[in-house]
């Protein structure tokens, strides 16, 4: 592992003196490209040139915090960025970094989803009896929306029923004929549709909180100071750690928050077998 690159600290300038350090900066940019070049990649003109960077990125702003590590992978930069906007611990950040494995692959699959998530839904064999029945089908896939947007705050999901299953992001079957639903690839096999947005997660990437099935709900893998997450089965939203991997803010209670209990109960009572 390299050694650390700490971001410069620095004062907020006006455009017309970023401006003319950008252009200053221009030559000093193409040394360090030929010092680097020259001595086959030394650390310390690497180190040189992205504090250099940073500081012609960040002119406007300015730099009060000594501890940016410019070395940091997009991962350790997100994660970094997370704690300072909303006032997680050091103590989180680490943790964060050293369950880097836990998140990656989520983090990584966030970065490239779809503006729209396109979900295909259809039934399994035949309709499920809904009690009572729902209006229509747009108005069922209206709440399955509402139930995932309120999860996934920010995400935008678009349930077309019996749509195109090869262009989707994710499939979703319902009314599977035993208590056992699954996610295999990108296709949901739900026997209660309440559970989507907890199969959901696997899909874009989220991991359990627990190593097997009796272990649910104990609280295993959480980040400090945390006990529920819709990944481990307990509560209707996710903890910190995932939704720092999938870009979801952890300030946010929307009004779709306080609707979501409410949605997942019409569901269940609908579905009830």
């Amino acid at each position: 592992m390299s050694e650390p690159c700490y971001a410069p600290v620095f004062e907020r300038s006006s455009f017309l003196a970023c401006l003319l350090n950008a252009i200053s900066n221009v030559l000093v940019l193409l040394a360090l490209l030929l010092l680097i070049a020259l001595t086959f990649g030394s650390q310390r003109f690497i180190c040189q040139l992205r504090q250099t960077l940073f500081r012609m990125r960040h002119c406007r702003d300015g730099n009060s915090d000594p501890r940016i590590d410019l070395n940091m992978d997009a991962y350790e930069w997100h994660v970094h960025d997370w704690r300072e906007r909303y006032g997680k611990s050091a103590e989180w950040e680490q943790w964060m970094r050293d369950n880097r494995d836990r998140y990656i692959h989520a983090f990584n699959n966030a970065r490239s989803a779809p503006d729209t998530l396109v979900i295909a839904f259809r039934y399994d064999t035949a309709p499920v009896a809904y009690n009572p029945p729902w209006a229509s089908e747009a108005e069922h896939m209206g709440v399955l929306e509402a139930i995932s947007e309120g999860c996934y705050i920010g995400y935008e999901f678009d349930f077309v029923f019996n749509g195109d299953t090869t262009t989707s992001y994710c499939n979703a079957i319902a009314g599977i004929p035993t208590n056992h639903s699954r996610t295999e690839g990108k296709t949901i096999y739900l026997y209660y549709e309440g559970i989507f947005i907890h199969e959901f997660g696997h899909v874009i990437g989220l991991p359990h909180h627990y190593d097997t099935d009796p272990e649910y709900g104990r609280g295993m893998h959480m980040p400090p100071g945390e006990t529920l997450c819709l990944m481990d089965r307990r509560g209707n939203q996710l903890c910190s750690a995932c939704r720092t991997a999938l870009y979801i803010p952890l300030n946010v209670i929307t009004a779709r928050q306080w609707m979501l209990p409410y949605a997942i109960s019409i569901l269940v009572i609908r579905t009830e077998k």
